[in-house]
């Protein structure tokens, strides 16, 4: 069997309905799973985590999208967001 190519973040990312994030412009400069699928071209639309929180924005279009959260914030900010998925 042929060993399969290790995986890159950017391949990881292509499969989600949507990046939320806690402040788009920190994480588009300094998570790097985000930062290697901007830089390799990719159409990244980061999805505020306050605005899926209060209902401005919608992560999910159905139950088989597949979100992909990146904090570089606080461990609270990543409580609310398991707390407002778990609903």
């Amino acid at each position: 069997m042929k060993p399969r190519p290790p995986r890159r973040d950017t391949d990881v990312l292509r499969r989600y309905a949507a990046v939320v994030v806690d402040d788009p412009a920190t994480v588009a400069e300094h998570a790097e799973p985000v930062v290697n699928a901007l830089r390799a071209g990719l159409p990244a639309e980061l999805v505020g985590l306050g605005d899926v929180l209060t209902g401005r924005a919608v992560a999910r279009a159905g139950p088989r999208d597949i979100v992909h959260y990146d904090s570089v914030g606080l461990g609270t900010q990543d409580a609310a967001a398991a707390k407002g998925e778990s609903r």
